[in-house]
């Protein structure tokens, strides 16, 4: 499962599914915020299937639907992606919801640096 959630956070799994032999499939157009958005159905090689929606207009990922399953059982999990800003050429999401079951919980990006360079004594252990 955890090796599925790392290939799930590739921002770029819409371009690089097949480097990691998940199969992709178009599965219709539904509304998401009232908006037309493509529906992709995506299924990874241990048979984890996740579905990810892309704006018709600008192709940018404004949801994600996923089954998790827990101790306490299987739950639908749902990320929206709002309010991307341009950084470096890339449009990046500076809002994201995550709901599951009764719990949502609310992300909002204050910036995002890409290649800046961390210091490696941050990763020390103490």
């Amino acid at each position: 499962m955890v090796e599925v959630l790392k290939i799930q956070e590739n921002l770029y799994l819409p371009l690089e599914y097949k480097k990691y032999n998940i199969t992709a499939t178009l599965s219709g157009m539904e509304k998401v915020n009232g908006k037309d958005a493509i529906k992709v159905t995506f299924k990874a090689p241990t048979g984890k299937t996740w579905i990810e929606y892309f704006d018709k207009d600008s192709g940018l990922k404004v949801k994600q639907q996923s089954t998790i399953s827990l101790p306490q059982g299987s739950f639908t999990q749902v990320i929206e992606y709002k309010d991307y800003k341009d950084v470096n050429g890339v449009k990046y999401p500076f809002k994201l919801i995550q709901s599951m079951g009764p719990q949502k919980i609310e992300m909002d990006v204050e910036s995002i640096k890409v290649n800046t360079g961390i210091n490696d004594n941050l990763f020390k252990i103490k």
